[in-house]
Order: C-alpha cells, then structure tokens, then sequence
C-alpha cells in the first residue's frame, strides 16, 4: 500500500475509533453499546497491529490496552466517572494523533538542513 493510502486509512481509523466512543458515552441500548465496544475493540486491535508493523511499540502497546479495555466479554468495573474520564482522554488522544497524522511529524528534519 502506498503511503498515502495507509495514513489515510489510518486517519480514517483514528476518526472512526473516536466516533464510536463518543457514540458509547451517548445513552444507547445494551445491545447498541455492546455492538459498538466489539467494533471499537477490533479497530484498536487493528490500530495495534498496525503500530506494531511499523515499529512504534509504544502506540501499539496503548492501542492494545485500549483494545482489552473496550472488549465487551470480560467488563472492567471502573465506575461511570471513571469510565468518562478514560473514554475522553482516549478522544483526545485519538484527535493528537490524527492531527499528527495530518500536519506529519516534523521531528528530525532539522538534520538534514545545511547550516
């Protein structure tokens, strides 16, 4: 796959990822909520494997975190605050990373420059 083809897939991850979260804080039925945390589950999984692939063993340990925590099989009892808490910063770092993603990390470049 091209670079390109892959961050946008990424991104579109990243975004997706973000959406069904938001969609999980929301008052849904039990089965909605259950269905979602499975696609969330499987997109951080995803996300995890991809990280893995290429080399970011940090994001793809974070990912795989997120992973077991969003699965719906075994539930994690957090308390309702708690669980808002965690949902939001999991936003919030899904947006750094698609604004990252986007604006492309910077670092290193200065390397190269001739001074």
């Amino acid at each position: 796959m091209k670079k390109k083809q892959e961050k946008t897939v990424e991104a579109v991850l990243y975004i997706a990822a973000a959406a069904l979260i938001i969609c999980c804080m929301s008052s849904l039925p039990t089965w909605a909520t259950y269905m979602v945390k499975v696609v969330a589950a499987i997109l951080f999984a995803g996300s995890s494997y991809n990280a893995f692939i290429h080399r970011k063993t940090t994001r793809g340990l974070v990912f795989l975190i997120l992973a077991l925590f969003f699965q719906p099989f075994l539930a994690i009892p957090l308390g309702s605050f708690i669980w808002t808490c965690v949902e939001i910063g999991v936003i919030v770092y899904l947006i750094y990373l698609l604004f990252t993603l986007i604006t492309g990390n910077k670092k290193g470049n200065h390397k190269n420059k001739k001074k």
